[in-house]
């Protein structure tokens, strides 16, 4: 029964592989163009081991929030933004210019993003989402999503205008609003992430909630990643899978994101290329 599910899995494999990459880098904008290979010389290095295979690139893409939100009070407002590039965008979220923190793990620093740099090739979607409860005039202003890679940055605003159209007779925010804790939200990961065969990738899970929520990762045979010399799910919730291989390791992943108040769940496929870049 086993060697025929797994049969039956590269069958799958095969048949969306052909399609996988073409679809993954129009999702940006629609033109598969837009990532361009970079010189002979720089593919030959890619082929030793060597630089980036992909000229670096970020953009937007087909999700990010609209330039103007009208919010009643005490409305849930929602901001979600998506960048792909190489390497891989880290986003963030500023309010007014200021820094937006959403938990312990959204301290991104420039060293970190600067880690991202030296991938050969590196290609994902980011995916972020901001959550604002119960807002009131004080929640009023321009909100940026902030898309970042050591080479570049990208900035979208979003200006929240909170109106109070029910003529002061709102219900009001809830008096039990989570008074003793907040529930798990997963408010940062990729929905797809590309890399050369034996490299080592990191699927991001960026996690808000109190008590600080706990992360497990799951692979694509449903199992659980349990740190090991292949899997290591690193104290931001991110999850490192080394020496990456088409055959055992394409697939969707998950990220499952809970506390006592509530859980949350995002899914990446990761997809290792078959060396069709090397040439």
């Amino acid at each position: 029964m086993k060697a025929i599910i797994t049969i039956a899995r590269i069958n799958y494999l095969l048949l969306i592989s052909a399609g996988i990459l073409g679809s993954f880098l129009q999702s940006v904008d629609g033109s598969a163009h837009k990532y361009k290979l970079s010189s002979r010389q720089k593919r030959e290095a890619v082929a030793d081991g060597d630089g980036p295979l992909v000229e670096p690139r970020i953009e937007f893409a087909n999700i990010i929030p609209p330039k103007e939100i009208l919010a009643k009070v005490y409305e849930n407002v929602v901001l979600e933004c998506h960048a792909s590039g190489s390497p891989p965008p880290m986003i963030y979220w500023l309010k007014e210019g200021e820094r937006i923190v959403q938990g312990p793990s959204d301290i991104t620093d420039e060293a970190e993003i600067q880690t991202f740099g030296e991938m050969q090739l590196g290609l994902a979607t980011t995916k972020s989402r901001l959550e604002l409860e119960c807002v009131t005039p004080r929640d009023a202003g321009v909100y940026s999503c902030v898309a970042e890679t050591p080479y570049n940055k990208i900035i979208t605003d979003s200006f929240l205008t909170v109106a109070d159209l029910n003529n002061g007779l709102s219900a009001g925010c809830p008096t039990h609003k989570r008074e003793y804790g907040t529930p798990a939200k997963i408010f940062m990961w990729m929905g797809n992430r590309l890399e050369v065969e034996g490299n080592e990738v990191r699927l991001f899970c960026r996690t808000t909630g109190y008590p600080s929520p706990l992360v497990v990762w799951m692979g694509p045979e449903e199992q659980v990643l349990n740190d090991s010399e292949k899997y290591q799910t690193l104290e931001n919730g991110d999850l490192l899978v080394r020496g990456i291989s088409w055959m055992q390791d394409m697939g969707v992943y998950k990220c499952l994101a809970e506390n006592q108040f509530g859980a949350d769940v995002a899914e990446t496929f990761l997809y290792p290329t078959l060396g069709q870049f090397k040439k």
